[in-house]
């Protein structure tokens, strides 16, 4: 895709990384551009949210969301990657007591399960084929616009990475899923080192393009409902505390050059505030 300047470049990145509306997202949104209309008191502002309503409601008649004939956002893959990683860490911790449910064939299976989806889903984000939905191919995309708003050595860094991609997690991909080579005897720090790089390349995009984004992770109590029937109410705190710690180090990652280490303030997420101000009474 041409894109012409970096306005477009960025709106391209916004509608290339964000998921797609449910029919039930887009309709509250609709009904909610029209309560905004209807008190709206300029024509300009009329005509811009008249414009989002007509774009939402094109949107719900869409073939696309009918038939579901769209890729997945390339957020909806990196946070679905970040939460099985986390729950995998969360259980690989020596803190948990109840390690007998560790040994049952049914948590074997779930994760060699989770493996095989943060494996492809790597693949997926790391992929150089023409026409894939993926943050290479966003990167070839739009790396001419950020080559100004990052530092040189970590753009040829990433820029070298991607066009020859040598990491293991990839080769395992290969070897374990795709092609039967080799059993799942795979290192779990291998799958984050993977993941670090496309952190900090995804984050790089979105701090450039777009505002921080607020609560991106599933809330602990759904992350982790229904193992109070499996661990104890002890375990389960430390299940919260792993998860907690590896999602956070997740986001030390976002903001951690590749080449020098050095950690940005600048974040991909940010944090609600409240602001109480309180006016001296008169006397």
């Amino acid at each position: 895709m041409r894109l012409r300047n970096e306005d477009d470049a960025k709106k391209y990145t916004c509608e290339y990384t964000v998921s797609k509306l449910s029919l039930k997202e887009a309709q509250q949104r609709i009904n909610n551009h029209k309560k905004i209309l209807e008190n709206t008191t300029t024509d300009e502002d009329r005509a811009f949210w008249q414009e989002q309503i007509t774009g939402l409601e094109e949107y719900i008649k869409s073939e696309d969301l009918k038939t579901g004939t769209f890729p997945q956002s390339i957020d909806t893959v990196l946070f679905e990657t970040v939460e099985w990683s986390a729950l995998l860490s969360a259980f690989h911790n020596p803190n948990i007591n109840e390690s007998t449910f560790f040994e049952t064939a049914f948590f074997q299976r779930w994760q060699i399960g989770a493996i095989y989806v943060i494996l492809s889903n790597i693949a997926k984000l790391l992929s150089k084929k023409n026409g894939d939905h993926s943050l290479t191919r966003l990167w070839k995309e739009v790396s001419p616009f950020l080559k100004n708003h990052i530092a040189k050595d970590e753009f040829d860094y990433i820029r070298r990475k991607l066009d020859h991609p040598d990491g293991q997690a990839l080769k395992l991909r290969h070897e374990v899923v795709a092609h039967n080579v080799k059993s799942t005897g795979i290192h779990l720090d291998l799958l984050d080192e993977e993941l670090k790089f496309i952190a900090r390349v995804w984050s790089i995009i979105t701090i450039w393009s777009t505002f921080p984004m607020l609560f991106p992770w599933q809330e602990q109590k759904n992350a982790l409902s229904g193992l109070d029937k499996i661990f104890s109410a002890q375990d389960i705190r430390q299940l919260k505390v792993n998860r907690d710690k590896y999602i956070r180090t997740v986001e030390e990652w976002c903001k951690t050059n590749l080449v020098t280490s050095e950690i940005e303030r600048r974040s991909p997420f940010g944090e609600p505030s409240i602001k109480i101000t309180t006016s001296a009474s008169s006397s």
